[in-house]
């Protein structure tokens, strides 16, 4: 580097001297002289510091990778003593039968240490394991006490590896408590606030902890040598992992997102262990305007690393060597790079995606794409989702959060579609490549809902602070959306309500509030008709509402048009009547025994126009919110067909029936009666090719009100037989009627109708006010 400083500097008095002699004065070439030489001086201290830290680096990796293939070595050559010790055991076996009184004391001891089985000293090859992690163990408080033992461990310092190892293992019985030890050892240890002589020596538990505080020793290294101490068959594996830094569509080169980790043998069956994510995470600095970003390193446990499903631990680490996939069907880095981007989270709370997905998603022609994501239907009181949907291009500003002023959280629709699927609309307003990143936590009661100042009401009238902060929530997954082409017009944002989901669901999961009318997220209506929204709920509850809309600039002239009134001591009643096709969004709070006011649920009215027109109409073709696709997948069904009036025809076949050749299959009754819920099925066959559809209605409350994610159809093809499957929910009771229509062309055909009839399930009621906060 200094070489290069005085042949740069030569160069430059060299050119100053050709200037003067050119005739210019000395005056002229002073000044431009010092600065270049100024200038010269920064850059190559820049290149000074950035040298010194790529040698630093590079040289840190070759002390862990010279540590590495230490530590490996001796591993296995301890592996190996162990195995020799398999003769000496059985010679001391041999001297005791003979009952040699001398030495016998010592005699004892040794055999002490050698009284539990050994492992042979050659690896066995890798594959898949012939069981699941659940197989091992359903749940970590199963090692509650010997948890509790390595924390204890951990506590004091073990000046070899020989003593910690001994400490540990004292009470195991098998290679899975081992292992289960060690790595809880290791995952207790909070590196920020431990302190280290820097007298102490590398070859010891604490130095090697010392190191990894440090960057120059690693958390696989620590973890195989006191598997081989432990007599435990343990190997590092290389590859590439989903880490920091990475987002879904990006492509891996080669010296990219680097990892290591471990494969310890338990039972005979490889399982890959992750020892650093498992103690700590790094957590990004998301103040973009902050110089230099830090980004801090928190520590805090996670399961998820220790013994994971190989099918499970392939969506974040890819081994370089397939063998060590510990996959039947190994896969290519492509294949890695295309995986849904997903966190522990994701397996911790027991999620699933309803569908085949990819990290990269391409919207249709609307530009719109959607995720659905399955949960357990006994954690549905549990489950919170939350997002964040940016511009994949980060902005120092913060306006990747934003698209021509507005929020790009309003252009996702969450609800939650029972009986536990969290479902994600997203439409983006513009062609371009956009980041959807999904939240989810696990609550317990009301109170541990993540609440901020946008669930509050004195926040009511400042609709900028209206939004509940994702970050408290744990990343689950995340997509990256692309938008190719948009050839429907743009589509306007949701209307701005409190951020989160959609529907009732978070006031029944929040509150104990009851939906009896309108169980869905959306509901169709038309200009200047009144709607009703029933709640069953406690008399001490107070509720308000709020209506936003999304043509309306100013909330004054939206106001007025809806209120609450408590028709029963434990029902309630928001009425309201939208006067103006578009898109209005409805917030419901609940004040509880006179204190803060919070957010209940919000939902998404579509006002249509009474000519039939599209109820998110907006200007100059602009379409508003969410595009509601038909829920028939036949010809759509027109203003007409979907009126109350259909209703008060008689329940069964209509005289266009006979007309089709049709003829009801089961049930041959039009009459159903439910005291459960369940899924009802029903089959219609015909004489000759026809297309059928159907509609659920509600008919008790709301008269009308379409149920259209209910219904799912089967055209049995060559049979010529259709079936519909009805889903009617928990809480459900009242009256419902499921229309079946016949398509031809453009028309649909009423041809048979029946009643359902769903009798309140009084015993699930008394249940759930049992197990709630709240006195239902």
């Amino acid at each position: 580097m200094d070489d290069e400083w005085q042949r740069k500097l030569k160069d430059l008095v060299e050119k100053y001297s050709r200037r003067q002699k050119n005739r210019m004065t000395k005056e002229d070439t002073s000044g431009g002289y010092e600065f270049e030489r100024e200038a010269l001086r920064e850059t190559m201290t820049m290149k000074m510091a950035k040298k010194k830290e790529v040698l630093s680096l590079k040289l840190t990796k070759e002390q862990q990778r010279e540590t590495a293939t230490m530590v490996e070595k001796h591993s296995r050559q301890m592996l190996q003593l162990i195995h020799s010790n398999e003769q000496l055991r059985d010679e001391l076996h041999l001297e005791l039968e003979r009952g040699c009184d001398d030495g016998m004391e010592e005699t004892m001891r040794m055999l002490e240490s050698f009284s539990s089985p050994q492992p042979p000293p050659h690896l066995p090859p890798p594959h898949p394991p012939r069981c699941r992690k659940r197989d091992l163990y359903l749940d970590p408080s199963v090692f509650s006490d010997l948890d509790q033992e390595a924390f204890m461990t951990a506590e004091s310092e073990q000046s070899t590896f020989t003593d910690l190892v001994k400490q540990l293992t004292a009470r195991c019985a098998s290679e899975l408590e081992k292992a289960r030890a060690i790595f809880r050892w290791i995952t207790v240890k909070n590196l920020d606030v431990m302190e280290f002589d820097e007298t102490i020596e590398q070859d010891t538990p604490f130095g090697i902890l010392r190191g990894i505080k440090y960057g120059t020793e690693t958390y696989h290294t620590l973890f195989l040598r006191l598997c081989s101490y432990a007599g435990l068959m343990c190997i590092e594996i290389h590859g590439h992992s989903k880490s920091v830094g990475y987002e879904p569509g990006m492509t891996i080169d080669d010296d990219q997102f680097l990892n290591t980790w471990n494969a310890v043998l338990i039972n005979g069956d490889w399982r890959p262990v992750q020892c650093n994510w498992g103690a700590r995470h790094l957590v990004q600095n998301k103040d973009t305007k902050s110089k230099p970003r830090q980004d801090k390193i928190q520590y805090e446990y996670d399961d998820h690393y220790f013994l994971t499903d190989p099918d499970e631990f392939i969506q974040e680490f890819w081994a370089s060597d397939p063998r060590w996939q510990l996959l039947d069907r190994p896969i290519s880095l492509d294949e890695f790079e295309r995986l849904p981007f997903v966190r522990s989270v994701f397996f911790h709370y027991g999620l699933e995606f309803d569908g085949a997905l990819t990290a990269t998603l391409v919207t249709d022609s609307a530009g719109c794409s959607t995720i659905r994501i399955r949960f357990p239907e006994e954690h549905a009181k549990e489950i919170v989702f939350h997002y964040q949907f940016r511009l994949t291009e980060s902005r120092p500003d913060g306006s990747d959060l934003e698209y021509n002023g507005e929020k790009l959280e309003r252009y996702v629709y969450l609800c939650v579609e029972p009986p536990a699927t969290a479902l994600f609309s997203v439409h983006a307003p513009d062609v371009g490549s956009y980041h959807l990143e999904i939240f989810t936590t696990r609550t317990t009661t009301c109170d541990s809902f993540p609440e901020t100042k946008a669930n509050s009401v004195d926040c009511l009238n400042n609709a900028s602070t209206r939004r509940t902060s994702p970050f408290r929530l744990k990343c689950s997954c995340k997509f990256q959306i692309v938008c190719p082409r948009l050839t429907s017009g743009r589509t306007l944002p949701l209307p701005e309500c409190v951020a989160g989901e959609w529907g009732p669901s978070k006031a029944w999961r929040n509150f104990g509030m009851e939906a009896l009318t309108h169980t869905e997220g959306i509901i169709d209506i038309d200009d200047g008709d009144g709607l009703e929204i029933h709640f069953r709920c406690p008399s001490r509850f107070q509720i308000q509402c709020r209506l936003r809309s999304s043509h309306v600039t100013t909330e004054k002239a939206v106001q007025g048009q809806a209120k609450v009134d408590r028709v029963e001591d434990d029902r309630v009643a928001i009425r309201l009547r939208l006067d103006g096709a578009g898109q209005y969004g409805l917030d419901l709070y609940v004040r509880c025994d006179g204190q803060t006011l919070h957010h209940a649920c919000k939902y998404l009215l579509n006002c249509r126009r009474r000519d039939g027109a599209n109820s998110g109409a907006g200007p100059d073709g602009i379409s508003a919110g969410p595009p509601r696709a038909n829920p028939i997948g036949g010809p759509p069904i027109s203003k007409q067909q979907l009126a109350p009036s259909a209703l008060s025809r008689v329940w069964g076949p209509t005289p266009a029936f006979q007309e089709f050749e049709l003829h009801a299959i089961s049930p041959s009754n039009p009459n159903i009666e439910l005291r459960k819920p369940g899924t009802i099925s029903v089959i219609l066959g015909s004489d000759k090719p026809v297309k059928l559809s159907a509609i659920l209605r509600r008919v008790s409350y709301n008269e009308g009100e379409v149920l259209s994610s209910r219904v799912t159809t089967k055209d049995y093809g060559g049979s010529k037989k259709t079936k519909f499957n009805v889903e009617i929910h928990r809480f459900d009771h009242g009256m419902f009627a499921l229309e079946i229509y016949a398509n031809t062309g453009s028309e649909a055909t009423n041809v048979y109708n029946y009643v359902i009839v769903k009798h309140s399930d009084q015993s699930a009621y008394e249940k759930r006010g049992s197990k709630g906060s709240f006195h239902l």
